[in-house]
């Protein structure tokens, strides 16, 4: 029941081609790759045999992650921050852990996601880019005059016409659930629901119907966690202490 579909082009005037002959191997090979791609002539609702049917596997490949460098571009094109604040800006992500370094590449972390979820979801005029990047122009113009500190920091938090930040901070405080913001991850595995939770300290591996937790490693990127990973975590935690072995000395 599949439709298949085909793209290519005829060629109804050969025009130069009928008088230009190539005679080097390497053209004679592109004119070749050139010939598969031409349709032979066809009519509407004409039925095709089927001579041949290869399947052809393709897998589409995430961005890769960014860089240092390339965190520094996304926020130039962003209208965030200052050169002079770009390299603060990453030592304050990384001393937060918000990410860690793999190589040369930014790996978020758990807290980041959790920090993130909470941001968003109550906070989210402080984490949004044209906020952020009007901001940027704001401090311009308290640095060349044209603006107050006291203004823009009254402004900013009373609000003018709308919630300030003290307004969200106390809607946030009341609607805000730890346990909610807490959980980042929920995991479909054999033996029962398995969800990633961040708590005091550090993000861990919880199942939802029963007693069974145990840390993840500081190592484990967020996007290589899978439900056989983790409970393979949650059966290795479940252990407890085991002896290797005696001290020869104390016995």
């Amino acid at each position: 029941d599949a439709t298949f579909q085909t793209g290519g082009k005829t060629i109804e005037v050969p025009g130069f081609r009928l008088a230009y002959v190539e005679d080097d191997a390497e053209d004679a090979e592109a004119a070749a790759r050139e010939s598969e791609r031409v349709l032979p002539p066809m009519t509407p609702g004409q039925a095709l045999g089927v001579e041949r049917l290869d399947a052809a596997g393709h897998e589409t490949q995430p961005p890769a992650r960014l860089t240092e460098a390339g965190l520094i571009k996304e926020l130039e094109a962003r209208g965030i921050g200052r050169p002079s604040t770009y390299a603060a800006i990453i030592e304050t992500i990384l001393e937060r852990d918000y990410c860690f370094k793999k190589g040369t590449a930014l790996v978020p972390t758990w807290t980041a996601f959790a920090v993130i979820r909470l941001l968003d979801g109550h906070l989210h005029t402080l984490v949004d880019y044209a906020f952020t990047a009007k901001m940027e122009d704001e401090l311009d113009e308290i640095s060349n005059g044209s603006s107050t500190r006291v203004a823009y920091l009254r402004s900013f938090y009373a609000g003018n016409g709308k919630p300030g930040l003290k307004g969200q901070l106390e809607a946030a405080d009341a609607s805000a659930r730890p346990q909610d913001v807490c959980r980042v991850l929920e995991l479909a595995a054999p033996n029962g629901k398995i969800e990633v939770r961040v708590g005091r300290y550090g993000p861990f591996l919880s199942r939802v119907d029963g007693d069974q937790r145990a840390s993840l490693p500081d190592d484990l990127a967020p996007d290589e966690l899978t439900a056989e990973r983790a409970e393979e975590l949650l059966t290795k935690g479940s252990e407890g202490p085991r002896a290797i072995g005696t001290d020869p000395a104390t016995g």
